[in-house]
């Protein structure tokens, strides 16, 4: 029974996953559901097959999961490999720290800026709580190629593609959409050529719905 996934083509959360999958290489159903149209014919359906109609919704070997953070550690238990969280105890929470706090601090502030009741003084001040935070991370990632080799101060052995990616690569996403532009500083450059290495990866690529397409464009010599 094939893998299928409930995803907001849209929504940050349900981009995680679709990375989490197409890293690994999973086969799998992507069922879009618009969040903005809750009459739909697929959302009434997954309120059948889930009453609680929270997505993302993966359905894998007869489990069903819409807890986001329960669902990575799922994939990434299901399906090991490549694995997505470091060998190592010490780096493995390290990076489930980090997740942690890029989930508690970051995220509310990005749900405030793609929330369009959102008033435009908020607006405001989001944008630029988002910004200073993220600048913090591309000063900690650095001419680094993932996350990892930020957190663990430049060891070239954890300097791998792990979940916090799989989290960050999405926001990042869509900065143009919440009115974000990185300033021509040593950690904006660093967050736009993180940005361009990860979109080289194919499985980055694939994970793009046809709503995140027109986000932002991508040119061919992003992907060469």
């Amino acid at each position: 029974m094939i893998t299928k996934l409930y995803s907001d083509p849209a929504v940050h959360y349900s981009h995680r996953v679709r990375i989490a999958l197409e890293i690994k290489d999973v086969a799998y159903e992507s069922i879009n559901v618009n969040s903005s149209s809750s009459s739909s014919a697929v959302t009434e359906r997954l309120l059948e097959i889930n009453p609680t109609g929270r997505f993302p919704c993966l359905i894998d070997d007869g489990v069903q999961l819409d807890d986001r953070s329960v669902i990575l550690e799922y994939i990434e238990e299901r399906f090991p490999h490549p694995p997505l969280l470091p060998v190592y105890p010490k780096m493995r929470a390290k990076c489930r720290q980090w997740t942690n706090q890029l989930e508690n601090d970051v995220i509310p502030r990005v749900n405030r800026l793609m929330n369009s009741k959102t008033a435009e003084r908020n607006r405001i001040q989001a944008r630029k709580e988002v910004l200073e935070r993220l600048l913090q991370i591309g000063r900690m990632i650095g001419s680094h190629h993932y996350v990892l080799g930020g957190i663990s101060n430049g060891e070239r052995e954890h300097d791998v593609f792990t979940l916090a990616d799989c989290c960050l690569f999405p926001i990042l996403w869509r900065l143009e959409r919440m009115g974000i532009e990185l300033p021509s500083t040593k950690s904006g450059a660093a967050l736009n050529d993180y940005l361009a290495r990860l979109l080289k990866r194919d499985s980055i690529r694939l994970s793009l719905s046809d709503e995140e397409r027109k986000m932002r464009k991508i040119t061919a010599a992003q992907v060469k």
